[in-house]
């Protein structure tokens, strides 16, 4: 919600009631799994969000916004030599 917050400004006509409870959130999560969006999740979770106290993260909520029309990305930011290894760099 933290990460949503700062984007209702910029897109208002996407939400125009505010931010989303937490239930919306876990609604919206298990509704685009069954679409076939972020898979990878929706196997993590095992298609089940609503009413559990599972973290929403920032694979979680990029799938949210991408289902809701909003073209993001995840940016990680690596510290170790390791980390940047493993990414070629």
């Amino acid at each position: 919600q933290m990460m949503l917050c700062s984007l209702i400004p910029k897109f208002h006509d996407i939400f125009p009631n505010g931010i989303p409870s937490l239930r919306e959130l876990q609604t919206s999560l298990e509704l685009l799994w069954t679409e076939g969006f972020d898979p990878d999740g929706a196997k993590h979770h095992k298609f089940k969000m609503v009413g559990k106290r599972t973290w929403i993260g920032t694979v979680e909520v990029w799938s949210y916004l991408v289902f809701r029309g909003i073209d993001a990305t995840i940016v990680q930011f690596v510290k170790t030599q390791e980390s940047r290894a493993a990414l070629g760099k």
